[in-house]
Order: structure tokens, then sequence, then C-alpha cells
């Protein structure tokens, strides 16, 4: 875990983020699969060639951050003592960048995605970074609809991935996010 990403605090005291160690392997590999299986619902496949190909997924998801981030901090999210999701940032000294974040479906809708992004926002700017930067699927509308409230904007749009940016200001509060 990089200093930067030392000063990233939920609000919620269930909530806390620690590296991900080689034990994390198994959960990492049950986060992704619950996570990415809804995308290929729709194609029908036999359990077992699903399971290969989220496998493979996984192992080029892991390859093209390793690749492109390689001084990313990689940390699991636990809430109430239990594993719930996976967070990876990248932080450097004029932004950070959400590499990829993701709860297991029954830990969503309950604030702790929210919270991880508000608590990396403040850690950023407490940091000196001036944005806050993240690439969500195009398909993804939940997603892109929580990180407009917790204001990003969208800055581009391959087809595939849409790029969204907030800016930070010191000591600016977002006023959707406020008690």
């Amino acid at each position: 875990m990089s200093a930067e990403t030392t000063l990233i605090h939920p609000r919620d005291p269930a909530t806390r983020l620690r590296p991900a160690a080689a034990a994390d392997e198994i959960f990492v590999r049950r986060l992704f699969k619950a996570v990415r299986a809804e995308q290929f619902a729709s194609a029908n496949l036999p359990a077992e060639l699903l399971d290969r190909l989220l496998e493979q997924q996984l192992r080029a998801q892991n390859a093209g951050y390793a690749a492109r981030f390689p001084d990313a901090a990689s940390l699991i999210v636990v809430h109430d003592e239990i594993p719930v999701g996976r967070l990876i940032v990248r932080a450097s000294r004029d932004s950070w960048r959400v590499v990829d974040i993701a709860l297991l479906p029954e830990a969503q809708g309950r604030g702790i995605g929210a919270d991880l992004v508000e608590a990396m926002a403040g850690a950023a700017e407490q940091a000196g970074a001036g944005e806050l930067n993240l690439s969500v699927r195009t398909a993804n509308a939940a997603a892109r609809r929580l990180y407009a409230r917790l204001g990003f904007t969208e800055i581009g749009d391959d087809g595939a991935y849409v790029a969204m940016k907030r800016r930070l200001t010191a000591g600016a509060v977002n006023p959707a996010c406020s008690p």
C-alpha cells in the first residue's frame, strides 16, 4: 500500500481497506466471477465454459492492469470483517486513478462504493492531487449514475468505456454526499 493510499479512510467504521495478499486470490477470483458473469449471461454458456472464459478474462485483466499501472495499490475492501470487494488505485502527485473498483453483488447498493469513492477523493485532495479519474463500462448505467451523483463528469467515450473525472479542490464538499 503506497503512502498516499494509506490516507483512504471510509466514513463507515465497519469498512476498511487492507493491502491485497496472495491469500486473497481465491476471493478476488470469486469477486470477479460474481461481478462479470452477468455480462455473459445472455450467451447461455455451459457452466464449465463460462468458468473458463471468466478465468481467462481475469488473467487478461490482471496482466493489463500490471502493464498499464505497475505502481497501483491493490486493496481489499473489508466490511464487518468480511472481504466484500477490491479497489485498485494509482496515486500520483497531480491526479489519482481508480483502476478498478468492484463489490460483491450482495455488498452493492449499501453505500459502501460511494463511501470508498468519497474517501479516495478526500485522500487525493489531502495528498495534493487535483483530480480523481476512472473509466466505467458504458453499459454499467448504475455505476455511471453513482459517479455522476458523486461529482464526476463524463470526458470521453470509446464505445466500451466512459472516461470520467472529478475535479478536486481542497476543502470542497460534494453536496450530494453531505450528511
